[in-house]
């Protein structure tokens, strides 16, 4: 059973660290959420397909890993891939030109 919560812990301690630290705006949220629900599909598929990969703890991790690998694969098709084509998902162009203007009048103040 401490296998299947391990995941959840992982998330927790992220979440209750990264909240002392900081106040968790939008972005942090959505990362947080992205992460848990692939860990969740990721689990729910092997259970479905193969249940007996959890009982050792090395075929346990690669799932683990494998779920990172592709929250990871994610994050960079979204921020990084897509922009460079001019695609913007959800609210990161808002974000982004955003930061473009308020960089321009902190410039143009300077002057």
């Amino acid at each position: 059973m401490i296998i299947y919560q391990l995941d959840e812990l992982v998330i927790f301690t992220g979440a209750v660290v990264s909240m002392k630290a900081s106040r968790v705006e939008e972005k942090h949220g959505r990362i947080l959420k992205l992460i848990s629900g692939t860990l969740m599909l990721a689990l729910a598929i092997v259970m479905l397909v193969n249940p007996s990969l959890m009982n050792q703890m090395s075929s346990a991790l690669w799932i683990f890993a494998a779920a990172f690998a592709a929250v990871g694969l994610i994050l960079l098709v979204h921020r990084v891939i897509l922009p460079s084509f001019g695609i913007w998902i959800g609210t990161e162009k808002q974000t982004h030109s955003g930061r473009r203007k308020a960089k321009k009048v902190v410039k143009a103040r300077q002057r």
